[in-house]
């Protein structure tokens, strides 16, 4: 099979490497002083006075006080599909401020939505919530790590990891910006903040990780349902009766890669380069 001992060793790993990459989705830095590839959200659906601006490498959401809700965000025109992508998937934000004051019921969510069309409390999400009701999301004077927050008061279907074991979040903190990393894989989830303190006001990096088979799920229910999620950020303001300013959420980036499944390609690649050595060290 002279074919085989055709292939070096560089070539091979540059093709394991191709077929095995992680694949960029998303990556906007909010530098071109234009609103593209996002669009509004919020809870009526209906997005009147609704201001998305872009400049200075931020992309800024606000909530105006007199609107009729005052949720609003910010959510990506361009989709990835974690079940094609089985090898799981990374996002990322640096939020560069949010408020004021605290959000409300809702909270500040960040993460991924299987709908961009609709609030994100209305089909499958996946996702940080901060500051929202603790009943619903485990997030309370801190965050949760929550899928499935579309069932009204009731709590979210899954509640993954939350601030409690390492304390509640610092409001001013929280205002002034953060960077947060939550990654979903075959085998489980893991988030990493930074950027915040806790509630002594002591500079804090706040992460976790778990599997889905300890939360009695997996990565296939949980992803398998909606083949384009959409990732999405947006922040609940107090409503015009408590005479505050406008509320807003700004990102300085965002990002969403994803990892394929390790594929029969690889496999046979790696075959090959087995079959070369051995053909290359044969007397």
């Amino acid at each position: 099979m002279p074919a085989l001992v055709s292939l070096s060793a560089a070539t091979m790993i540059a093709l394991a490497a191709t077929v095995g990459a992680t694949s960029v989705v998303i990556d906007d830095d909010f530098n071109d002083g234009v609103v593209t590839g996002w669009m509004g959200q919020g809870n009526t659906r209906t997005f009147s006075a609704h201001n998305i601006s872009e400049s200075g490498s931020v992309i800024t959401s606000e909530v105006i006080p007199t609107q009729s809700d005052t949720y609003r965000g910010i959510v990506s025109t361009t989709s990835f599909n974690p079940s094609a992508e089985a090898g799981g998937f990374t996002m990322s934000f640096l939020v560069a401020s949010q408020g004021p004051p605290a959000p409300g019921a809702n909270g500040t969510f960040i993460g991924a939505v299987g709908a961009n069309t609709d609030f994100f409390r209305n089909l499958d999400n996946f996702g940080l919530t901060f500051f929202g009701t603790d009943s619903r999301t485990g997030s309370g004077g801190g965050f949760g790590l929550i899928y499935g927050d579309n069932n009204g008061t009731n709590p979210s279907d899954f509640v993954f990891g939350n601030s409690d074991a390492q304390g509640d979040v610092e409001l001013a903190s929280f205002q002034d910006g953060f960077s947060a990393t939550i990654d979903a894989n075959l085998s489980g989830w893991s988030y990493l903040i930074t950027g915040l303190s806790n509630a002594a006001g002591t500079p804090a990096t706040f992460s976790d990780s778990g599997t889905w088979t300890a939360a009695g799920t997996s990565f296939a229910a949980l992803f398998a349902g909606d083949t384009s999620w959409f990732a999405t950020g947006g922040s609940q303001g107090p409503g015009a009766a408590a005479g505050l300013p406008t509320h807003s959420i700004a990102f300085d980036r965002i990002t969403v890669t994803t990892i394929p499944e390790p594929t029969p390609a690889i496999l046979v690649v790696a075959c090959l380069g087995g079959l070369a050595l051995r053909r290359h060290r044969k007397p």
